[in-house]
C-alpha cells in the first residue's frame, strides 16, 4: 500500500506496516494532509477522484474548530490543497461536502459550489399556495365526531396497511367540513402519526373565489406538503418535472399537466412513511376537469403493495364517480344524531326556560328529529330562539315559533330573504351586499364593503364630496350584520377581516335560475350583477381622484418624483376600496 510506505516523522518511529497507518492516522491534520498529497503524486490512474466529506462534523470540533482562526486555517490548507491537484499528472477531481461553516472568501472563484436543497427549497416555494378556507372552518361542538374512531369504515380504512380511499358523503350542511377539519388535526394529535406518517390536505371553497376551487391550487398544495415532509420525492422524478414544466416562465397548463403527472408518480415512488392525503369539498371545485382528477385520486390506490402506503379521505356531497363499493364509505347525516343532540343542549341551555327538564326535552326532540342531520339548520334555528329569547317572548311563543320554523335549508333561507323585504330602510344596503359578496372577483375585507356602502349613499348632485365628508357617510361595521340577514359572516384571515356567505348552501339559493333569490338581487340591473359592481367601483374612484386632486402641495403629475408618488400612495391607503376598484374596472 502506498501509505504504508509513507515517511513518517521520527516521532512516529514505526514498528511495521500496520503501526505506519494507525501513527499516521493519529497524527495531526498538517502530517496528514502532506501524506496525503504524496499519495497522489505517487498514483499512476490517469483519473482520480477525491471526496473529502462531513466539512462541518462534530469530529472537527476538537481538533480544528477551536475558534475561528483554527478553522479558517484549516479549510486554507484544504484550499491548497485543492488547488494544487491541477500540478499532478493524473486528473484529479474533487467534492468536498459539509454545511456552510466558512464564508465565500475561503473559497477560490473557479471552484463550483452547489447549495445542498437550494433546488427543492425554490420548488417547495413556488407551490406554496394559501388554502384559507381550512382557517375559516369553524371548530365543532367539543365531543363531536368522537364516533369516526370507532366507525367501522374509518377503522378499516385507518387500520389497512395498503393503500385505501374512505369517501364521506354528506347532504349540504351535515358538517363535512368541520369533520374533516377534526380528522385532518386528530390523526397528528390523537392516533401520534406526527412522526410516521406525511399527511397533505386540501380544502376546496367556492364561496372563497375562484383559486379555492382550482385543481391546479389543490395540487401544488398536496404536492408541497410531500415534497416538505419527504425530500427525497423531489429527486425521484420530481427534479426533472421541476425544471422542464415548472418554472416560473412556463405556461399554465404546461405546469397543470406536470403537476398531475408528478402526483400520479406518487403510487410508484417508495416512501418512507404512509402518506394521508386529506381533501374537503370536492364538489365545490371547479367542474371543468373534475373527472379527471378524481381519476387520477382514484388511480393513487391501485398498484403493487410494496410501493407507497397512500391513504385519501375526500369528503363532499354526492358525486357520482365516487358512487363506488371499491372503497369505504360512511353517510354523514346517518351518524350525527348524538351531535346534533349536543349542539341543540349548548343553546336551548342559554334560554333558561321555567322547566328545564319538560320543555327543553320537548324542544330537543323536535330540534333533532327536524334537523335530519343537518347541523347549519340547528345553527339557524339556535339563532333565532335565542332573538325571541332576547326580545323577552314568552316560553310559549318561543316554542311555537319553533314549531313554526321551516325544514328545508331551501324554507328557511326564503324566510330569511322575507326579513329583509320588510325593512325597506334596509333593503337597498342588503341589496348591494349581497351583490358585491356573491359577485366580486375575489373575498373583500369589511372595510371595502362599508366603503362601497359609502359610495353607493353618497348623493349624486354634481359636487363630489371631500375626504372628511365622504367618511361620515361610512357606516360601521355592525351595518353588514344587520343588513345582511344571517347570510353574511364576518371572518379573520391572515390579520383582515373578511365578509362572505355563511354557507356554500347560500350560494346555491341565490345562484338558481329564476328564483325569487335571484331576482332580489338583480333587480334593476339587466340580470348582471357586475354593472351594479361597476357603477359603485366607478363613483367610489371619482370620490377618490377629486380628493387626490385637493392634495395640497403637489406639482403637477409630469414632475412627479419618488417622494411625490410616495405621498400618493399614502393617501390611496385611507381609501380601501380603490385597489378592488381599479383591478374590478381593467377586467382583472
Amino acid at each position: 500500500m502506498v501509505l504504508s510506505r509513507v515517511d513518517l516523522p521520527q516521532h512516529c518511529a514505526p514498528r511495521n506496516e500496520v503501526e505506519n497507518i494507525r501513527s499516521l492516522l493519529e497524527s495531526p491534520p498538517d502530517v496528514q494532509l502532506d501524506a496525503l498529497k504524496r499519495i497522489i503524486k505517487e498514483q499512476k490512474r490517469e483519473r482520480l477522484l477525491v471526496v473529502i466529506d462531513g466539512l462541518d462534523a462534530p469530529g472537527l470540533s476538537g481538533k480544528v474548530q477551536r475558534g475561528k482562526e483554527h478553522r479558517h486555517r484549516f479549510f486554507e490548507q484544504i484550499k491548497d490543497f485543492v488547488n494544487d491537484l491541477e500540478n499532478y499528472k493524473a486528473k484529479v477531481k474533487a467534492l468536498l461536502t459539509g454545511e456552510p461553516v466558512v464564508d465565500a472568501s475561503s473559497r477560490t472563484q473557479h471552484w463550483i459550489c452547489i447549495n445542498y436543497d437550494e433546488e427543492r427549497t425554490e420548488c417547495l416555494s413556488s407551490l406554496l399556495f394559501d388554502n384559507s378556507r381550512y382557517e375559516n372552518i369553524s371548530s365543532g361542538h367539543e365531543g363531536s365526531f368522537e364516533w369516526i374512531w370507532t366507525h367501522a369504515e374509518f377503522s378499516d380504512w385507518l387500520m389497512a396497511s395498503k393503500s385505501r380511499l374512505i369517501y364521506v358523503q354528506g347532504k349540504p350542511g351535515s358538517g363535512k367540513s368541520t369533520l374533516t377539519k377534526y380528522v385532518s388535526e386528530s390523526l397528528l394529535e390523537r392516533e401520534n402519526i406526527a412522526e410516521t406518517a406525511i399527511v397533505a390536505k386540501y380544502f376546496y371553497s367556492d364561496r372563497e373565489g375562484e383559486s379555492q376551487r382550482s385543481h391546479y391550487h389543490m395540487l401544488r398544495s398536496l404536492l408541497h406538503d410531500l415534497l416538505l415532509q419527504d425530500e427525497n420525492f423531489f429527486y425521484s422524478g420530481f427534479q426533472k418535472e421541476y425544471r422542464n414544466h415548472l418554472r416560473p416562465d412556463s405556461g399554465m397548463k404546461r405546469k397543470y399537466e406536470s403537476l398531475k403527472r408528478v402526483l400520479k408518480s406518487f403510487k410508484i415512488y417508495q416512501a418512507s412513511k404512509p402518506v394521508y392525503l386529506i381533501i374537503d369539498a370536492v364538489d365545490e371545485s371547479d367542474q371543468d376537469d373534475r373527472r379527471d382528477i378524481l381519476d387520477l385520486l382514484l388511480d393513487l390506490h391501485e398498484g403493487p403493495s410494496e410501493r407507497s402506503t397512500i391513504k385519501t379521505f375526500i369528503a363532499s356531497r354526492p358525486v357520482g364517480q365516487l358512487d363506488s363499493t371499491s372503497h369505504n364509505f360512511i353517510r354523514l347525516q346517518d351518524w350525527t344524531r348524538g351531535d346534533i343532540c349536543a349542539c341543540a343542549i349548548s343553546f336551548l341551555d342559554r334560554l333558561r326556560l321555567p322547566d328545564p327538564t319538560f320543555y327543553r326535552s320537548k324542544a330537543l326532540t323536535f330540534i333533532v328529529d327536524r334537523a335530519q342531520g343537518v347541523f347549519l339548520w340547528v345553527h339557524l334555528v339556535g339563532k333565532d330562539l335565542l332573538r325571541n329569547f332576547d326580545d323577552g317572548q314568552s316560553t310559549q311563543n318561543v316554542l311555537e315559533y319553533l314549531e313554526e320554523l321551516p325544514q328545508e335549508l331551501d324554507d328557511y333561507y326564503k324566510l330569511m330573504l322575507q326579513k329583509i323585504c320588510k325593512n325597506e330602510r334596509n333593503i337597498a344596503d342588503s341589496r348591494m351586499l349581497l351583490q358585491f359578496v356573491l359577485f366580486a372577483k375575489r373575498p373583500l375585507t369589511v372595510d371595502e364593503l362599508l366603503h362601497a356602502l359609502g359610495a353607493r349613499n353618497t348623493p349624486d348632485t354634481g359636487q363630489l364630496p371631500l375626504d372628511a365628508e365622504f367618511h361620515l357617510r361610512v357606516p360601521t361595521s355592525k351595518r353588514i350584520l344587520v343588513c345582511g340577514g344571517d347570510f353574511l359572516e364576518v371572518k379573520s384571515n391572515d390579520e383582515r377581516d373578511i365578509c362572505q356567505v355563511m354557507h356554500q348552501t347560500v350560494r346555491d339559493y341565490f345562484f338558481r335560475p329564476n328564483s325569487q333569490a335571484k331576482q332580489f338581487i338583480l333587480e334593476k340591473i339587466d340580470q348582471d350583477a357586475h354593472i351594479s359592481i361597476a357603477m359603485i367601483c366607478i363613483r367610489y374612484l371619482t370620490v377618490v381622484v377629486a380628493n387626490m386632486n385637493e392634495t395640497k402641495g403637489l406639482p403637477p403629475f409630469s414632475e412627479w418624483t419618488d417622494t411625490q408618488f410616495a405621498v400618493c400612495a399614502q393617501r390611496l391607503q385611507q381609501w380601501p376600496l380603490a385597489s378592488y376598484a381599479l383591478h374590478h374596472l381593467a377586467g382583472k
